[in-house]
């Protein structure tokens, strides 16, 4: 028999073992159902959440290191999009992956491959201080 307080604010279901926050049902082990961010703060203030404007377009996924995204003022230290592009320092990804900051690749081999593109083009957006 489901338990529900205040109508659909926290919902149990002891048949299936499911809890609805947010909702008079649950589909799951646990179901949070919110028009505003939805997030996870851990004993250390890391913060796992996710963001969406409600409008059904724009949903991002991400890790802080403590919980000021909260209130909109952290940066996360990685973002997924809805649409599956990863951002690194950026919540907006301009491409399959985006880093905003000094990138460090420890590696003898680095491949690039691509089925359509007959050329590699490496772009400068600054001057370069070393050469390649």
């Amino acid at each position: 028999m489901p338990l529900q307080l205040n109508g659909n604010i926290f919902h149990i279901n002891n048949d299936n073992a499911e809890i609805g926050l947010g909702s008079s049902r649950s589909f799951n082990r646990l179901l949070v159902d919110s028009d505003t961010n939805v997030g996870l703060v851990g004993k250390k203030n890391v913060w796992i959440g996710i963001d969406s404007d409600n409008s059904g377009t724009d949903a991002t996924f991400g890790i802080v290191a403590n919980d000021d995204w909260l209130g909109g003022s952290e940066t996360p230290l990685f973002t997924v999009t809805e649409a599956g592009s990863v951002g690194i320092g950026t919540t907006s990804p301009a491409s399959l992956l985006s880093v905003a900051g000094n990138t460090y690749l420890d590696s003898n081999l680095i491949t690039y491959s691509s089925s359509t593109a007959a050329n590699l083009t490496i772009s400068y957006q600054r001057a370069a201080t070393t050469t390649i």
